[in-house]
């Protein structure tokens, strides 16, 4: 009898976003960046889910084309993923790999694979199925997202063009896995696929954006000569998006930002305050993340980050408690202290896992809760930049 031939179902969690209970007002649906890349650049067969129902994924199961099952997942979606393999388990003998950031923890979340997908995932994904590998630049994806502000409606697509950051957060897995940044593609190619698949928008994701600044010269260089006017968006700091002459990147294009100010203390709060108030002047949305619950904070010090927080007067605003997560350079710091012992609960960012030494858990995740209610999302100057920003194209 003939071995059976490889065949890879590659999929999200079940209906991953109807499972995010984050107090932003934001709806989202989405698929997973890193899967659209990641079969994107692979030869074996296989077949893709994002976020498909249970239906669908059992009866993908059912049909037995499938030798292996990638799932890739956030740890906040631990628990869910663990309904999908026990229930995988009892329909097939197929092999089943975790990736994405929630792969990252070992004990006890990856016990219930039978390998992980950690590192760079197109390369380890490559080796497992005995593929050659190949080196950058790789092959992009249609990947998108779509977003509901309120009435504000829109769908942007999505690009990473560079991987990986090397700022050394000590609670943040990014470091871990990717501290050396890493071109993906070319900025040729990131506007050949704007103009080739128009959206609204496109959303950089790389980790660190603005780090990159001889690929953004490039990709200004490149809109200019392939005539491509679509607004784009990135993940960003301060510090980096200080060394740029804002007016030059709206000029480019640039119409928001998602910035990680975390605490007013990180960096050079001047910094952060001057550089929020020049990209509110230009008509940049801005969400702004911030964490608290850090180690040496009390309630007072709390308190004054939201204050500070609510001052900058971002758009749309994201509140996370201090978790440092597994094998980040502060796990073992705090692994002892740790008090809720459900993944799920690590990942989302809304409930303080560990015993803080100055505050109460409870009071802390009340005062994340009434922080939203404090910060409260602006829906016009959101809807006058998106109206703004196609008003100016060529097409709308």
């Amino acid at each position: 009898m003939s071995e059976k031939k490889r065949k890879v179902l590659f999929t999200a969690p079940i209906e991953w976003w109807k499972r995010t209970s984050w107090g932003t007002p934001v709806e989202v649906s989405a698929s997973i960046y890193g899967l659209d890349f990641l079969v994107e650049n692979i030869d074996t067969p296989h077949k893709l889910l994002q976020f498909p129902t249970w239906e669908e994924y059992t009866n993908c199961l059912k049909s037995g084309e499938f030798t292996d099952v990638g799932i890739s997942f956030l740890l906040n979606h631990t628990d869910i993923v663990e309904e999908m393999v026990k229930k995988t388990r009892e329909i097939s003998d197929v092999k089943i790999i975790g990736g994405g950031h929630g792969a990252f923890n070992k004990k006890p979340v990856n016990d219930m694979f039978d390998d992980i997908c950690t590192g760079w995932g197109v390369e380890w994904v490559k080796k497992w199925l005995n593929e050659p590998i190949n080196t950058p630049p790789y092959k992009l994806p249609v990947s998108d997202l779509k977003f509901a502000f309120g009435p504000v409606k829109t769908t942007m697509g999505s690009i990473v063009g560079n991987a990986g950051c090397p700022f050394g957060c000590d609670f943040c897995q990014i470091t871990m896995e990717y501290d050396k940044p890493m071109r993906l593609i070319t900025p040729a190619q990131a506007v050949a696929h704007m103009k080739e698949n128009k959206r609204r928008f496109y959303f950089f994701q790389d980790d660190n954006f603005f780090l990159h600044k001889k690929w953004i010269k490039e990709f200004f260089s490149e809109r200019k000569k392939q005539g491509v006017d679509t607004p784009w968006l990135a993940w960003g700091g301060t510090e980096l998006i200080s060394k740029y002459d804002i007016p030059d990147l709206v000029e480019n294009g640039f119409v928001g930002v998602w910035i990680g100010y975390e605490r007013s203390d990180l960096t050079k709060t001047s910094t952060s305050e001057e550089v929020t108030k020049e990209l509110i002047d230009n008509d940049v949305l801005i969400l702004g993340s911030f964490i608290i619950g850090w180690e040496d904070q009390t309630m007072k010090d709390i308190e004054r980050e939201i204050n500070w927080a609510s001052k900058l007067n971002c758009d749309l605003y994201f509140f996370a408690c201090y978790v440092p997560l597994p094998n980040t350079a502060k796990w073992d710091h705090f692994k002892d202290r740790v008090v809720i012992t459900e993944p799920r609960k690590w990942g989302s960012g809304e409930y303080m896992v560990w015993e803080h030494p100055n505050i109460e858990r409870e009071w802390l995740e009340n005062t994340l809760s009434d922080a939203y209610k404090r910060t409260k999302p602006n829906i016009m100057r959101i809807a006058k930049i998106v109206a703004n920003s196609q008003l100016k194209r060529k097409w709308v």
